[in-house]
């Protein structure tokens, strides 16, 4: 058998396309993407991650709170509101004691002054806390939200210990002259205890954790 003659130009040759068809270019794959061919898996395009256009940074949380819940904005104001009056209060104290440290009647009087103007001042420093937490609630992840359930928590508590000792000290004065001081702090207890239980109870809603544990891609 044989394959022609070698030498003979117009001969046909092994590996070379036959005579009348036209040479095919060599296919070429785009730029980007790994050849594909026999022994290659195929591969898929990328995905975005769930709830992400794209990839990359979110254009939204799909799911997530778009606001803050409404149980949480009264929770807010009432923290800015306590912290006000607390701040007042605490500064009105520094001025008494100042005065009174700067008088020159005794050196008692001076002693209390600066007493008062010490209280003061660590009244300042507690006051500011419902003030950060305020602040904090619209951009703060869990520890702001253990940190102001455990403050309300804690106005709840001395909200009851004060209804408790009004009652024990009613009960022990008897006589219609002490029944306007007792309704009077028993009032103030009851409203103590209600915004206390607003702030705690706006800590532990399913509305809290779902806006608390929005997705975020920053550091809280």
């Amino acid at each position: 058998m044989s394959f022609g003659d070698p030498h003979n130009p117009y001969g046909s040759q092994q590996g070379q396309p036959g005579y009348g068809y036209p040479p095919q270019a060599p296919q070429q794959t785009p730029q980007g993407v790994p050849p594909q061919g026999y022994g290659y898996a195929q591969q898929q395009p990328p995905q975005a991650y769930p709830g992400y256009a794209g990839g990359g940074y979110p254009a939204g949380f799909p799911g997530a709170p778009a606001q803050m819940p409404g149980l949480m904005k009264t929770a807010r104001v009432l923290l800015f509101v306590i912290g006000g009056f607390q701040l007042l209060g605490a500064l009105l104290i520094i001025v008494i004691g100042a005065l009174l440290a700067g008088s020159e009647n005794s050196d008692v009087t001076g002693m209390l002054g600066g007493g008062a103007a010490v209280v003061g001042v660590v009244l300042l420093l507690f006051a500011l806390a419902p003030v950060v937490l305020g602040v904090r609630l619209g951009k703060g992840a869990t520890p702001v939200r253990v940190l102001t359930a455990v403050y309300g928590g804690l106005g709840v508590l001395g909200s009851l210990a004060n209804v408790a000792t009004v009652i024990a000290g009613s009960s022990s004065h008897d006589g219609a002259g002490s029944a306007g001081p007792v309704i009077a702090a028993l009032v103030g207890a009851a409203i103590g205890l209600t915004v206390s239980g607003i702030i705690f109870g706006s800590m532990v809603t399913g509305s809290a954790t779902a806006w608390f544990n929005r997705p975020r891609h920053w550091t809280p």
